[in-house]
């Protein structure tokens, strides 16, 4: 149906949008073939160079700096009245709702630690195509050293990436139980401890990620 013209219809700008589809449709149809056989070289290139996880990765973590930089003041207000309501003010709802980002930030961190940890199984053998969102199987693959804490915090993390973070509520009912790993936190209101903890996974993890990437030039020749 075409849009009708009147009052606050500027008569020009559809058909110039239309006009600027058609061209668009037109060079995508002559460029489609040549599209296609670059983006297979560039996906074969891209899953086996471990610098493209690794650079990902950070891509996620400068993310989470700017949403820690807006959550960590929200968080300590409504710490400090809690400590001391009658010193403090009360919390506004703005800060309220920052404070709920702590679920955006858990899922960056833990989806930024998924990248670094195939980063350094792909530089341990290009060929080694990880399809896996359970981050303790991937730091096993990867050869990464963490004590068994640290590979439970794995295993609460992978549940952030697979539903936590992301949705209200799990797939089904029985993924979520009140006594298994991460649902020992109710959604929302997550142990802050937990964020520190995680800036030393992080830092383990990255660093082994820089020394596999080390490791794979000097093997290639380039040091």
């Amino acid at each position: 149906m075409q849009p009708k013209e009147g009052p606050g219809r500027e008569a020009t700008s559809f058909p110039l949008i239309r006009r600027l589809d058609k061209k668009t449709q037109q060079h995508l149809a002559a460029t489609r073939a040549i599209d296609m056989r670059d983006w297979e070289r560039v996906f074969e290139h891209l899953r086996s160079e471990p610098r493209a996880w690794r650079t990902r990765a950070r891509m996620f973590l400068h993310a989470t700096d700017a949403l820690i930089a807006a959550y960590q003041p929200a968080v300590d207000r409504a710490t400090d009245h809690a400590v001391s309501p009658k010193d403090q003010q009360p919390p506004s709802a703005e800060d309220l709702d920052t404070v709920l980002l702590q679920q955006v930030i858990l899922f960056l961190q833990s989806v930024a630690i998924q990248n670094f940890l195939k980063c350094i199984a792909i530089a341990n053998d290009p060929q080694r195509l990880l399809e896996c969102h359970n981050l303790r199987e991937l730091a096993e693959r990867a050869g990464v050293q963490l004590d068994e804490h640290q590979l439970g915090l794995l295993d609460e993390l992978s549940a952030i990436i697979r539903w936590n973070s992301r949705y209200p509520v799990p797939q089904r009912c029985n993924d979520y139980l009140p006594w298994d790993g991460l649902s020992k936190w109710i959604p929302g209101t997550l142990d802050l401890g937990i964020l520190s903890e995680l800036e030393q996974l992080l830092s383990i993890i990255s660093k082994r990620c820089d020394e596999a990437l080390d490791e794979r030039q000097r093997g290639d020749g380039g040091g």
